[in-house]
């Protein structure tokens, strides 16, 4: 079993709207719920501020191929091992989803320098997989360019 990480100030809070379109006349309402916390001028300032954390939500699914859905499993299992932690499939697409939405402009310029890619019917399984295989060497290639992750 592996022990809890220690408390890092971290509180999950329900918000209504991204927490990068809040302003100086949204805040208040959120500071309103816990008067202890931090005044807004010091938001974002190292140590100052319980960090805010939203909730997931949002559920998206995905249909794997048998094949696909082993290869994930595995990988999972030897990264959960390597880490020598408890890893599920859920933790390394949300990693994933974090890379991508940095890379997102880069990931735009990309597609905006790219021909008309035209996405094949359902049925044409082929094709589906030639259409993901382009999405794929697009990101691959965004995500070789992308800034540096930064810390949250």
């Amino acid at each position: 079993m592996v022990a809890a990480p220690p408390h890092s100030g971290s509180k999950v809070v329900e918000v209504s709207r991204p927490m990068e379109t809040a302003t100086r006349e949204t805040v208040p309402a959120i500071l309103q719920s816990n008067p202890s916390r931090t005044p807004i001028e010091n938001w974002g300032q190292p140590d100052t501020v319980e960090r805010l954390v939203e909730k997931l939500d949002y559920e998206r699914r995905v249909l794997l191929t048998k094949t696909e859905n082993a290869s994930l499993e595995r990988l999972v299992s030897s990264f959960a091992a390597r880490l020598n932690t408890q890893l599920k499939a859920s933790h390394v697409l949300r990693a994933l989803t974090t890379l991508l939405l940095n890379a997102e402009a880069e990931i735009d310029r990309r597609a905006g320098e790219k021909a008309t890619l035209a996405r094949p019917s359902n049925g044409d399984f082929k094709g589906i997989q030639r259409f993901e295989r382009e999405i794929a060497k697009l990101i691959a290639s965004a995500l070789r360019d992308a800034p540096a992750l930064r810390e949250v």
